[in-house]
């Protein structure tokens, strides 16, 4: 891994002088346009820490979520509201990036990276002490801004690396990412809960275990990554620098955003989809979203849709690309460990086991996707194979029975290493056809565009299986229950516990042993018919996905030695002084 600039800060200024007047240098540039770029340990203990970084902030979402049920159990009381402890982050999430992007490419990224997983280990703290529901919420709430700022994590890693190795260090980025978020996590969470780590309440040690981690990726890039100067702030006199922040975009994409998102996580938990609350958000929210467009079209080539970001057709076929890959990743990161609930096991070990196996294999596709890139050059071909296969496996998995464990498995696997690619292309990809100085920005979008994605494919999927469940589980349940003679009375109050959480139908007095395990059996055989349904809609969105790749361009002229932060210059003017001497 080699290649950048001579005597300057970075490989792009000798080019620079020839283009003063031009804010945006050329992007299609040969290798033979820079020097030999050396990097080190210290380029490689900089990334390795906003890799922990980006992963301990994906903990913080599947740990958590992976937990619900039992932190319900500890406050029933709270429990109409448990739905906020998975989406009490989310309106940080699609907000705080569209003002972080933008500053960060300006003014640097470094205190975002300090300060970000320093909130976030108070929010973690919070919520591990939490005294009831509502706490856990505010403390995952303060999670969520923390991990916002530190989203800028995954530019970063890019930034220090030639362009040709962009993909290749996202994909490893977001293998720890796979490694700490997917597969830690849950178990980590599980484990704590299961083993009654620091008493009955396990899942506070698993805040506390996230806070931890929080703080050893804060002090790792706190003495690790130390970047030179922006570009921006080289060029530009720090007047002109904060006028160059599109604050009105940025203000109207944000509230667009916010009151599209609201409505979805609301609609069937705190207001009916028919309120008028729901239907006038739904309405306002992409009415404001399409106001934006036309704002950054007509009144601002500069703007945090800057222009030059769609001088390659790849760039909005990549946000559509992330757009449904959010909707995939979120949907099976959500119903798989409730279909491997409902379906196999309660244990939450044995669910994180049976669900480890699409998250390790999460991590290897990564990897594999990230080094195809690569060595190819090319991207096209491996994203349009990978996504025509994914929607082979996810029509399988609509096939899922409580009788065939084994197959659901050896199907996450398959599905683990093919949804892999659609994480990996879409941010290595804009990585390559937008501006270098613009890389927080341009992936800040997509970032935003996948929770947006991923939240409508949530309320998407969500909406599916209840609407059957609704029909499907009771009709399969309450004949079984009327001819065992259980009161009247006392079947719609069964049903409901059915419906909210089987497990917890141990509770109830009027159910007998005998009766309970029929009742768990007769619930999974009518929860299958229920998810093959979420399944076709993760067919249907996979289908969308292989479509949009049909229209990717390779850029193998873009996959050059170009370096945006350089890390090294020390080592390599000693390097290069050396040569000169020779």
């Amino acid at each position: 891994m080699s290649d950048t600039g001579k005597e300057t800060p970075t490989m792009v200024e000798e080019i620079d002088q020839t283009q003063k007047n031009d804010t945006l240098p050329e992007l299609s540039l040969s290798d033979e346009e820079y020097q030999p770029y050396h990097m080190s340990w210290r380029t490689g203990v900089a990334v390795f820490s906003l890799a922990v970084l980006f992963g301990v902030s994906t903990f913080a979402i599947t740990g958590p979520n992976f937990a619900i049920s039992n932190m319900v159990e500890t406050f029933p009381a709270g429990a109409k509201n448990a739905v906020w402890i998975a989406d009490a982050g989310l309106v940080a999430a699609v907000s705080i990036p569209n003002m972080v992007g933008p500053t960060s490419d300006r003014y640097g990224k470094k205190w975002f990276l300090v300060i970000g997983p320093i909130i976030a280990l108070v929010g973690a703290v919070v919520a591990g002490k939490a005294k009831n529901l509502n706490i856990i919420i505010g403390g995952q709430a303060i999670g969520g801004l923390g991990s916002s700022l530190a989203i800028v994590a995954i530019p970063a890693g890019m930034e220090v690396v030639p362009a040709k190795y962009r993909p290749m260090v996202f994909a490893i980025m977001a293998t720890f990412n796979g490694l700490l978020g997917a597969v830690a996590g849950p178990f980590v969470f599980a484990a704590c809960i299961e083993h009654q780590i620091g008493g009955i309440n396990g899942w506070r040690w698993g805040f506390y275990i996230q806070a931890i981690l929080f703080g050893i990726a804060a002090i790792g890039i706190l003495v690790s990554y130390n970047p030179p100067p922006t570009r921006w702030q080289r060029e530009q006199d720090p007047k002109e620098l904060w006028k160059s922040i599109d604050f009105v975009g940025i203000g109207i994409l944000t509230t667009g955003f916010v009151i599209t998102l609201l409505p979805l996580v609301w609609a069937g938990s705190i207001y009916p989809w028919k309120s008028s609350q729901v239907i006038a958000m739904l309405v306002v929210g992409p009415v404001v979203c399409v106001i934006f467009g036309l704002y950054e079209w007509k009144a601002r080539s500069d703007g945090i849709l800057n222009h030059a970001f769609f001088e390659s057709r790849n760039f909005p076929i990549l946000l559509a690309l992330g757009f449904v890959d959010g909707m995939l990743l979120y949907g099976l990161s959500e119903f798989v460990p409730n279909e491997i609930r409902s379906l196999y096991t309660i244990e939450p070990l044995h669910v994180a086991h049976i669900f480890g196996w699409f998250g390790g294999m999460l991590c290897i596709g990564f990897l594999a996707i990230g080094i195809v890139v690569t060595k190819l050059k090319r991207f096209h071909v491996p994203i349009m194979v990978t996504n025509g296969l994914t929607t082979l496996i996810a029509g399988l998995l609509s096939r899922a029975t409580p009788h065939n464990q084994n197959f659901f498995t050896g199907m996450l696997v398959c599905l683990g290493l093919l949804t892999a690619a659609n994480t990996v292309v879409p941010v290595g990809g804009i990585a390559l056809v937008v501006p270098p100085q613009l890389l927080g920005t341009s992936n800040l979008i997509l970032s935003v565009v996948r929770v947006i994605g991923g939240i409508l494919g949530l309320t998407i999927f969500q909406t599916v299986y209840n609407n059957k469940a609704a029909v499907i589980i009771p009709a399969a349940i309450v004949p079984f229950l009327i001819e065992a003679g259980f009161p009247q009375p006392v079947i719609p109050e069964i049903i409901e516990v059915v419906l909210q959480s089987p497990s917890a139908l141990g509770g109830i007095p009027a159910i007998p042993p005998q009766a309970l395990d029929q009742i768990l059996a007769l619930n999974a055989q009518a929860s299958a018919e229920c998810y093959k349904y979420v399944w076709y809609c993760i067919t249907a969105v996979s289908g969308a996905c292989f479509i949009s790749t049909l229209f990717l361009q390779d850029v193998p002229e873009r996959m050059t030695n170009q370096v945006e932060i350089v890390l090294e210059i020390q080592e390599n003017l000693t390097k290069e002084s050396k040569d000169e001497k020779a």
